[in-house]
């Protein structure tokens, strides 16, 4: 069954009360156990290495290097598709573990955004040259077509948003895309981090002492304006990414040294806070995420040291791990909406995760000459 007051699963009473009966999702016997078995094929993923394409950059470790964040991104992109599909369903005992995996996911593609963004502005002398169109575009355009895309959908499906509709519930924390949140605070993110390289001249650790009063001032904001708790119970990793890209060595240093009690001691301290903060009072919710989430980080980089996981399907998913976060809340959307209705939690789940893919390929290659034309510009 779902919580209404779970988070994000306020998606279905903002957006499907036309449809109240989907609240009333049981499991149905048998599906579980096909869900679990798709879930572990997915872990299985992780367990297949091949050879790497690109020979890694000088001074270039593995555990950091373009394709192993490629392939954990590609592993995080599925993951948080299918911790927005255990919100809405109660089948599978592995699979509904993934309700409480989403600030973890979050967690991966904000480490490896800020960490790219500090390497490249430390390494790059031009980075700022070209800055705004380099990082915000490439997110910025594919979420406006999409963005349309989905007021269509809304339209076809019989809910008509006005631009003060969209307007009002933007400013409520509520926006029509409501997993667009994520999407918003990048592209925030992004133009913060272009005013502190131009105030700060590039210096780290001036950058970085910004960044965390950008994220104190975005928490009070959020809370104030009441905000879910997902709009910023993870904003602090993007500043450990951008940490962890200033000081690299050091930080590699010091988990390495402590790798084998720094595993144990992540694993459990995750393990116990992911279902923690559902049970406790909302006042300490705020810590115990930037607590677990911390741990999450640190616990997946002690283990890429170990072992980094790279495979085709892994690097596939990667290439297109944006567009599967933009487009999988069409096919929520429509597969059990006015038109179409999937009853089976498999089939429909099977449904999004096949259509989304699918979409998403499409997606990069109708804006693949654009990307490529912007690349021109910026020389």
């Amino acid at each position: 069954m779902i919580d209404e007051g779970s988070g994000e699963s306020r998606f279905l009473f903002m957006h499907l009360t036309l449809h109240p009966h989907i609240l009333l999702l049981r499991s149905k016997k048998g599906h579980g156990m096909i869900l679990d078995l798709m879930t572990l094929l997915f872990y299985g993923l992780l367990f297949f290495h091949g050879k790497e394409k690109e020979p890694l950059k000088q001074n270039e470790k593995p555990w950091l290097s373009k394709a192993c964040g490629q392939c954990m991104k590609g592993w995080f992109s599925i993951a948080i598709i299918l911790h927005h599909l255990s919100q809405r369903t109660g089948d599978g005992y592995v699979f509904r573990h993934f309700l409480f995996a989403g600030v973890f996911c979050v967690s991966c593609f904000l480490f490896y955004s800020g960490y790219g963004l500090m390497k490249s502005c430390l390494s790059k002398p031009d980075y700022e040259k070209h800055y705004l169109r380099k990082r915000i575009l490439p997110v910025l355009i594919p979420f406006v077509i999409y963005s349309i895309i989905l007021w269509l959908t809304y339209c076809y499906e019989g809910t008509v948003y006005s631009f003060a509709d969209f307007a009002y519930g933007l400013s409520r924390g509520e926006p029509m895309a409501i997993f667009s949140w994520y999407v918003y605070f990048i592209l925030l993110f992004y133009a913060v981090f272009y005013v502190l390289m131009k105030v700060c001249h590039k210096d780290a650790g001036k950058m970085i002492r910004g960044a965390l009063i950008f994220n104190v001032i975005w928490i009070v904001f959020c809370f104030l304006r009441g905000f879910g708790i997902w709009w910023y119970n993870t904003a602090h990793i993007i500043i450990f990414g951008m940490y962890y890209g200033a000081f690299e060595d050091q930080c590699d240093a010091w988990i390495s040294t402590r790798r084998r009690r720094l595993v144990p001691i992540c694993t459990a301290a995750v393990l116990i806070c992911s279902w923690l903060p559902y049970v406790i009072p909302w006042f300490i919710q705020l810590p115990v995420f930037i607590f677990s989430t911390a741990c999450f980080t640190v616990l997946m980089i002690a283990l890429l040291m170990k072992r980094v996981p790279y495979n085709r399907a892994l690097m596939f998913l990667g290439s297109v791990s944006y567009e599967l976060y933009l487009v999988h809340e069409l096919f929520i959307l429509l597969f059990r909406g006015k038109h179409i209705y999937i009853a089976s939690d498999t089939l429909w789940i099977a449904a999004v995760l096949i259509c989304s893919l699918i979409a998403a390929y499409l997606f990069k290659c109708v804006l693949a000459p654009l990307k490529a034309r912007m690349r021109r510009q910026n020389g």
